[in-house]
């Protein structure tokens, strides 16, 4: 949340987003049952486009 407020994106893996009703993060409730992927598939396909595109062009990694 902090990144997000300064103007950075990020992602805030398995959690829900922000909204008043929330409790804190950690609970009684945590299982993968109510673990909120979709921030987590986002991330995954990030990470999952750079890698190809380091792969297709190496010249990537080259300073």
């Amino acid at each position: 949340m902090a990144f997000q407020q300064a103007g950075i994106t990020a992602i805030g893996l398995g959690q829900k987003p922000t909204d008043s009703s929330q409790r804190g993060i950690h609970t009684t409730e945590d299982n993968l049952e109510n673990y909120f992927w979709e921030p987590v598939d986002t991330a995954y396909r990030i990470l999952h486009d750079l890698v190809q595109s380091i792969i297709e062009k190496p010249s990537l990694l080259s300073s």
